[in-house]
């Protein structure tokens, strides 16, 4: 393969560039940009860009982009082990639950007191990885809980400042943890109970704050810490930690 091919598929041909990256070009696009995220590098660019343009963009960001590497490698070495054993801890907001792992007719999680119930399907376990089932039931029960556990928050903070929203939608996503749409949808990472429950307080009154001022304006972040005096420092340890929030 040559240097060109290789460049166009983000393998970094180019010597001066000591990472690899992935390429995305779009025809919508009007500049290039550069993003470091998980320790991957990417780059979008607009379609009429040339492959010099390009390299000559990253050569002039090498240095930032290996200092982001390096800032994220160090933080990803201490990303938290998930496993998905018999006894393994799992957190819930400030509660660390114990996993127990069923075998049954059907798949089902729930948890009893301090345990964590995963229950297998016996037929799936026959072509599944027992580890991907196991999965599959934590996400279902950490999703119900997120919809359950943020639609009552968001309900007491809402009612705090006499706004309304419409519902609450729960996701998994890796760059956002909240969004308040402006039709008073609030949306929400389901991942955010794996983090103190002072932090999800402040995600909500963050979100729910956004139903009266929908901006980052002076008076938003004053509404946001009549909702929660300490939002300064569970903003800064969402904004130091957020990434070991996941599995």
């Amino acid at each position: 393969m040559d240097k060109a091919k290789q460049f166009e598929l983000g393998l970094g041909p180019d010597p001066r560039l000591p990472f690899e990256f992935e390429l995305k070009r779009s025809a919508r696009r009007k500049t290039l940009e550069v993003r470091v995220a998980s320790g991957n590098v990417s780059v979008r660019a607009p379609q009429y860009v040339s492959t010099a343009e390009i390299k000559k963009f990253l050569s002039e960001r090498s240095a930032w982009v290996q200092q982001k590497l390096s800032e994220q490698q160090t933080r990803l070495a201490d990303m938290p082990v998930r496993t998905f054993d018999e006894g393994s801890p799992w957190p819930l907001m400030d509660s660390t639950l114990s996993l127990r792992i069923d075998i049954g007719s059907c798949g089902r999680c729930k948890a009893v007191d301090d345990i964590l119930c995963v229950q297998l399907n016996q037929q799936k376990l026959i072509n599944t990885d027992p580890k991907e089932l196991i999965r599959e039931q934590l996400e279902g029960w950490y999703r119900a809980q997120a919809q359950a556990i943020l639609l009552q928050k968001s309900q007491v903070f809402a009612d705090n400042i006499n706004k309304a929203f419409q519902e609450v939608r729960v996701r998994k996503t890796k760059t956002r943890w909240g969004h308040c749409t402006s039709k008073g949808v609030l949306q929400y990472n389901w991942l955010i109970l794996l983090a103190p429950e002072a932090v999800v307080d402040y995600l909500v009154a963050h979100e729910v704050s956004h139903l009266k001022h929908f901006n980052h304006s002076r008076q938003f972040w004053q509404q946001v810490e009549q909702l929660c005096p300490d939002y300064l420092q569970h903003r800064k340890w969402l904004k130091n930690y957020g990434f070991s929030l996941w599995f």
